[in-house]
């Protein structure tokens, strides 16, 4: 598992990338090649054959400058045989600049990005704060960006959620909007149809929760952690089925 970037809260942010051995149970720098990203949290990653794709985030200069942090759209690819950087130069129409959107492979070759947000100075000031619930799709063969249109009702603007692919459909769950210094999370969830591009509204998870985690075992989706409206760590986690989740959609219909 290669691990990349992020910040200690403050304004330190990293570049380094690191591989934590699953066999071992140890974690070890990566002596890469290449144009590395610049340091960055936020961004997000997808693996794509025997390449990680690390795309978007955000970095803050200085703390509280008014010039506010800097956010990216940019994308780049890691090769885990040669261990070699690359910046990609895409075409067409890639997500804005933000951080804390979802990155999810299907088709082998499509990678979906949905959501995200930026703020423009400091994140008391929900009026300087956007997020975003748009649909982009990037094809690695031809790197080039499109912005999907979708039919129903999507999920509201956010960051902080996460998504997977269930069968034929990307599900949609969790997530965060910034208030001040609130950060209201939701509990519900969303499926994509990833061949009519259609929204429908899935089953609701226990509690509203972002920055969360989910895998798939078999035939359960697993979520463990995150963050909750008071900010605080949720050391809980959940499981549920494809069934659960694919009959719950389809009489929400």
């Amino acid at each position: 598992m290669y691990i990349f970037g992020g910040t200690n809260g403050g304004e330190k942010y990293n570049n380094d990338l690191h591989v934590f051995n699953l066999n071992g149970m140890y974690c070890s720098a990566v002596k890469s090649l290449g144009e590395l990203p610049s340091p960055r949290a936020y961004h997000r990653a997808a693996a794509v054959g025997r390449k990680v794709l690390i795309f978007g985030g955000q970095r803050t200069l200085y703390k509280h400058s008014k010039k506010g942090p800097i956010w990216y759209n940019d994308l780049h690819s890691f090769d885990v045989d040669t261990l070699t950087w690359e910046k990609i130069e895409t075409q067409g129409t890639p997500p804005p600049p933000c951080g804390a959107g979802s990155f999810t492979v299907y088709n082998q070759n499509q990678v979906l990005f949905f959501g995200g947000g930026q703020w423009k100075k400091y994140v008391r000031f929900p009026e300087l704060i956007e997020y975003y619930n748009d649909v982009y799709n990037l094809d690695t063969v031809t790197w080039t960006w499109r912005k999907v249109e979708t039919k129903g009702t999507p999920p509201s603007p956010r960051g902080g959620h996460y998504a997977v692919v269930v069968g034929n459909s990307l599900l949609v769950t969790g997530g965060y909007i910034t208030l001040g210094i609130k950060w209201p999370t939701f509990s519900d969830s969303f499926l994509l149809n990833l061949e009519t591009f259609e929204w429908v509204k899935s089953h609701s998870i226990p509690q509203g929760v972002g920055n969360h985690q989910m895998v798939i075992d078999g035939n359960e989706l697993y979520l463990l952690g995150g963050i909750d409206f008071d900010s605080n760590t949720l050391i809980s986690s959940c499981k549920a089925s494809f069934r659960e989740v694919i009959v719950r959609a389809s009489e929400n219909h």
